[in-house]
C-alpha cells in the first residue's frame, strides 16, 4: 500500500469514528481509486453506507470485499451482521456458516449463527450455541442463550445451571442477573428473584426494564411501597414508555390509592392509545360514564385489530363489555363478553376430563375413615384462616371485612399451600391427592408447621392471617388434617350469578371460565367437592357463608365470621371499605365502597344466550 493509499484509508477511518460520514466516504472513494483491489477499503465503505442508512450500498460494498479477500472470515462475518440487523436471518445464517467453514474453532462465530437461528430453528440454534460453549466454556452469552432455550422447553434444572454458569463467567453482567431473576420469578420464588433483580439494578441503574422487573417482584411479595419507588425510578428513566406508568398505576390501584393511580393510567393511555392491555386497565379504573371518550376510543380501536390477534381482541372486548355494563347497555355488554370469552378460550388450555378425574381421586383418597385415622395429627396453630370457594363468590369481600379487624391480617390470594403440596409430591414421587396415603402423622404436622410459619411471618402481630385463594376448595380435607385448628370459610353465591360474574372477568390464571357450558359444569364439580368435604369432615370444620345473606345482613353475617375465627367483635369490620390494604383481585374497586346489592340477582341475558350455562349447570 502506498503512502497516499494509506493516508486516504486512514483519514476515512478517522472521520468515520467521528461520525463525519460524507467526508469519510469521500476519502474512501479516493482510496478505492488508488487501491481498487484492497478489501479493507470496501469493508470500510460498507460500514459508512450502513451508518448512513444506505443498506443496499453497504451490502454491495461488503460483497466486493468478500470477492477480493477470498478466505478472510472477517468480511462474510460483517455481511452476516448486516443481514441480521436487516431482519434477513436466513441469509445471515448462510454468511455465518461461511465464517465457520473458514474458522471452525472460533466460538463467537458459532454463537452468532445460533442467535440468528433462534426465532426459526431453535433446535439448530441449540446445537450452534452448545458448540460455542464447548469451544469457550467461559463464554457467558452462549450460556445465557442456552439457558433461555432450555427454559422454553421446561428443562429447568439445565436452564438454571446455564444461567449460573453465565454469572460465574461474568459476575458483573446485569443481563445474567436479570435472566436468573426472571427464572426464579416464573417459578414464584420471589425472594430469590428479588436478590438477582437488585443486583441487576445496582450493576445497571440506568436500565428501566431491570428496575421494573425488581418492582414487579417486590409487588409479588406484597412489598408495595418499595415497588412503587422502583416503578417511579423506571418511569423517570424512560418517560415515553407507557409500560412504566401502567405498572405504577396498577400497583397503586392494588394498594387502594385510587386517586393516585388514575393519572398514571391516563398517562399510559395517552402514551400508548392503541395498546389493548392499557386501554383495558383504563376501562377498569372506575365506573365509566356515557360521555367518557374512552368508550369511543375502544370502539374505534377494536376495528383496527386483526381477527387473528385473539389476545388483544379479548382485552378490548372485555373492556367494552365493562364500559357498556357501566352505562346500562347490558345486551351490548353481553355480546362483547361472548366475543371476549370466545377469543380467550382459543388461547388457553383447559382439560375438563382432568378436573372430573381430580374430583374422583380426591374423594377416593380423603374418605371419612382416612380423615378419622389422622384426626388431630397436624400442627396446632390457630393463626391460619382459609377463605375458599368459586371465584367471584364474595371471598374478597369476606377477607376485606375480616382484615378490617385489628387482630386479623389479610394476606390475599396465596400459593403457599399449592407450593408446599407440589414440593412434597415431588419429594415423595406422588402428587396430590395420591401422596396423602404415604404421609404419617408426623408428616401432616410438619406440613402444617411450615404453612403456619409462613403465615406468622406475614402477619407477625396478628392473631389470625387469612389466605383467600379460592382454589383451595380442592384441598379442604388436607387443610383440616395439617392444621386442625385452622378456620375454613366457604363463600357461596347463587350459581348463575357466580358463573356470569366469572364470565365477565379476564382472569390470567383461570382456564375454565371462558365457555359458558364448561363453566357451568365446573361449578357442578366444585359443588360436588364441597358436598364431599361436608360429608367427611367434622360438622364445625367449615363455615358456609352465603354471599346474598352477607349483602342483606352485613352486621349479622360479619359477626358470624368473626365468631368463627374465635375473636371478639370489632365495629371496624362494618367499615371495611375504609380499610387501606392491598387487594390484588378482580374485586379491587368493589371492596373500596360500602356494601351494595346490585350484584345480587344480577341482570341476565335472554334465555337463548344463557342456555349453554343453564345446560352446564344441569350437567349437560
Amino acid at each position: 500500500m502506498t503512502t497516499a493509499q494509506a493516508s486516504h484509508l486512514g483519514n476515512a477511518a478517522f472521520l468515520f469514528t467521528q461520525g463525519r460520514l460524507s467526508e469519510a466516504e469521500h476519502n474512501c472513494r479516493l482510496a478505492r481509486i488508488d487501491a481498487p483491489h484492497l478489501a479493507d477499503v470496501y469493508h470500510l465503505s460498507s460500514g459508512i453506507a450502513d451508518q448512513a442508512g444506505s443498506h443496499d450500498e453497504a451490502l454491495a460494498q461488503i460483497d466486493r470485499a468478500i470477492a477480493i479477500a477470498g478466505r478472510n472470515p472477517i468480511y462474510p462475518w460483517q455481511k452476516g451482521n448486516l443481514l441480521y440487523r436487516l431482519g434477513r436471518r436466513h441469509e445471515a445464517v448462510a454468511m455465518y456458516g461461511r465464517c465457520i467453514e473458514l474458522t471452525p474453532y472460533q466460538a463467537e462465530r458459532w454463537y452468532d449463527a445460533g442467535v440468528a437461528l433462534l426465532p426459526d430453528d431453535p433446535d439448530r440454534a441449540f446445537l450452534c450455541l452448545g458448540r460455542a460453549a464447548l469451544l469457550n466454556p467461559d463464554f457467558p452469552l452462549a450460556h445465557q442463550e442456552l439457558g433461555k432455550l432450555l427454559q422454553n422447553v421446561s428443562q429447568n434444572e439445565g436452564a438454571l445451571r446455564r444461567f449460573r454458569r453465565a454469572l460465574i463467567c461474568q459476575p458483573d453482567n446485569p443481563d445474567s442477573r436479570n435472566d436468573l431473576g426472571k427464572f426464579h420469578f416464573e417459578r414464584r420464588a420471589f425472594a430469590e428473584a428479588i436478590t438477582h433483580f437488585r443486583w441487576a439494578a445496582i450493576l445497571d441503574p440506568a436500565n428501566p426494564v431491570a428496575l421494573r422487573n425488581l418492582a414487579l417482584a417486590l409487588q409479588s411479595l406484597k412489598s408495595f411501597e418499595e415497588a412503587v419507588s422502583w416503578y417511579h425510578r423506571a418511569a423517570g428513566l424512560e418517560p415515553s414508555d407507557a409500560e412504566h406508568p401502567a405498572a405504577l398505576g396498577n400497583c397503586l390501584q392494588i394498594m387502594g390509592r385510587l386517586d393516585e393511580a388514575e393519572p398514571y393510567l391516563l398517562q399510559a393511555g395517552k402514551l400508548a392509545p392503541s395498546d389493548a392491555k392499557i386501554q383495558y386497565a383504563l376501562a377498569h379504573r372506575r365506573k365509566m360514564r356515557r360521555e367518557d371518550p374512552e368508550i369511543a376510543t375502544l370502539e374505534a380501536l377494536i376495528g383496527t385489530v386483526s381477527e387473528d390477534d385473539l389476545d388483544n381482541r379479548s382485552y378490548l372486548h372485555f373492556a367494552l363489555a365493562k364500559a357498556y355494563e357501566d352505562i346500562g347497555e347490558r345486551d351490548k355488554s353481553f355480546d362483547q363478553l361472548l366475543a371476549a370469552n370466545k377469543a380467550r378460550r382459543a388461547l388457553v388450555e383447559y382439560d375438563e376430563e382432568a378436573s372430573r378425574a381430580k374430583l374422583q381421586r380426591i374423594r377416593s383418597a380423603f374418605t371419612k375413615d382416612f380423615i378419622r385415622a389422622h384426626a388431630g395429627a397436624g400442627d396446632k396453630s390457630e393463626h391460619p384462616v382459609f377463605i375458599l370457594g368459586m371465584p367471584r363468590s364474595g371471598s374478597t369481600l369476606v377477607e376485606q371485612i375480616l382484615a378490617s379487624h385489628p387482630a386479623i391480617f389479610g394476606a390475599g390470594e396465596l400459593s403457599d399451600l399449592t407450593d408446599l403440596t407440589d414440593a412434597l409430591g415431588e419429594a415423595r414421587g406422588a402428587l396430590y391427592p395420591e401422596f396423602a396415603e404415604l404421609l404419617s402423622s408426623e408428616d401432616f404436622a410438619a406440613l402444617g408447621k411450615r404453612y403456619a410459619a409462613a403465615q406468622r411471618a406475614r402477619g407477625p402481630q396478628a392473631a389470625r392471617v387469612t389466605d383467600k385463594a379460592p382454589g383451595n376448595f380442592w384441598m379442604a380435607g388436607l387443610i383440616h388434617l395439617i392444621l386442625p385448628n385452622a378456620k375454613i370459610i366457604h363463600t357461596r353465591r347463587d350459581p348463575v350469578d357466580t358463573c356470569l360474574s366469572c364470565f365477565s372477568k379476564l382472569f390470567n390464571d383461570v382456564a375454565f371460565t371462558y365457555d359458558l357450558r364448561e363453566l357451568g359444569r365446573y361449578w357442578r364439580l366444585y359443588d360436588a367437592m364441597m358436598a364431599h368435604w361436608h360429608d367427611v369432615l367434622p360438622n364445625n370444620a367449615i363455615l358456609d357463608l352465603q354471599y346474598e345473606d352477607l349483602v342483606r345482613d352485613l352486621p349479622g353475617q360479619a359477626r358470624r365470621l368473626v365468631d368463627h375465627c374465635g375473636l371478639e367483635w370489632s365495629e371496624d369490620c362494618l367499615a371495611f371499605h375504609k380499610t387501606e390494604r392491598p387487594v390484588n383481585t378482580a374485586s379491587v374497586l368493589q371492596v373500596r365502597r360500602p356494601i351494595y346489592q346490585e350484584s345480587v340477582g344480577r341482570w341476565r341475558p335472554a334465555a337463548e344466550k344463557l342456555k349453554p350455562l343453564i345446560d352446564g349447570l344441569a350437567g349437560e
